[in-house]
């Protein structure tokens, strides 16, 4: 079973089930009745648990020839797991969470099959939206910045569709970005097997230029343009603060690049995103 769980990646969880809270609280309008704090749980433990456990076993399924260079302490390619057990269960838990979404609610069970099917496309060889710079970004960016944060915006009552989706874009904008973060740190696995990340293709540089624009300059154009429209709380300017912290690592690292740095980024940016959804639901609450 510890095998199974390390490969579930436990450490990636927190990322996506903080995010997921937050936005919820948002979504139920602080109103935390037990109701709502149920509704809020099931599509966290089905998505940020569950599915995303599952996308990250079937990913190292599939991930070998990388992990021996990047990451040889892992189940598989360490021979502490094998093959034919990591598929069977992820697609376990891919036909769990499935079925609870439906038990709960039609549109989630949307939500579920969308995320389901974009973790596997991201890494089953045939489509393997992993080895493109492009559809890496879109399918990191919708299934961590959109999937799963505006889950609770589909189930909660009384929650406004709309601002949900407002504050997913900014969040998919940023996550978009973040995920050239582990490129800068797999490169020399991804350069052997022939990967075609940003980094890979275009360098580090360029790489870093345009994570500042997706992760800092757009997030917080819009955040503004909200603000100024009157469709979040003034007070969610507090956000900007998540945003320049990400522009400082970006910067640090546009200025004194190396792997260990790289690294740090990519550790770093599991403190930013539930931190930008945090300060954003301190908003909300300065708001109300």
């Amino acid at each position: 079973m510890r095998e199974y769980i390390r490969s579930m990646r436990p450490e990636t969880w927190p990322l996506a089930s903080l995010a997921t809270l937050f936005s919820g609280m948002i979504a139920m309008n602080f109103v935390f009745s037990a109701e709502n704090i149920l509704l809020l749980i099931q599509p966290i433990i089905m998505l940020c648990i569950m599915v995303l456990g599952g996308i990250n076993m079937f990913n190292e399924v599939y991930d070998t020839k990388h992990d021996k260079i990047n990451k040889p302490g892992r189940p598989i390619v360490s021979g502490s797991l094998s093959v034919n057990s990591a598929k069977k269960a992820s697609l376990g838990l891919f036909a769990a969470a499935l079925l609870w979404a439906l038990a709960l609610d039609t549109s989630l069970f949307i939500f579920t099959t969308a995320l389901v099917f974009l973790g596997i496309a991201y890494s089953l060889p045939g489509i393997r939206f992993k080895d493109n710079a492009i559809t890496s970004m879109l399918t990191l960016g919708l299934g961590y910045g959109v999937l799963m944060p505006l889950a609770p915006w589909l189930i909660l009552p009384g929650a406004d569709l709309v601002t949900g989706a407002l504050i997913v874009l900014m969040s998919f904008m940023w996550f978009a970005g973040t995920t050239n973060f582990k490129d800068f740190k797999d490169l020399p696995g991804d350069m052997a097997a022939e990967t075609h990340t940003l980094v890979a293709r275009h360098g580090e540089k360029f790489t870093l230029k345009l994570m500042a624009l997706l992760m800092v300059f757009i997030p917080t154009s819009m955040l503004i343009a909200y603000v100024a429209a009157g469709l979040f709380p003034i007070w969610t300017v507090v956000t900007i603060a998540s945003l320049m912290l990400t522009l400082w690592v970006i910067t640090d690292l546009y200025k004194n690049y190396s792997p260990a740095r790289a690294y740090r980024g990519y550790g770093i940016t599991y403190l930013l995103y539930p931190l930008f959804f945090f300060l954003l639901t301190l908003g909300f609450i300065g708001g109300t």
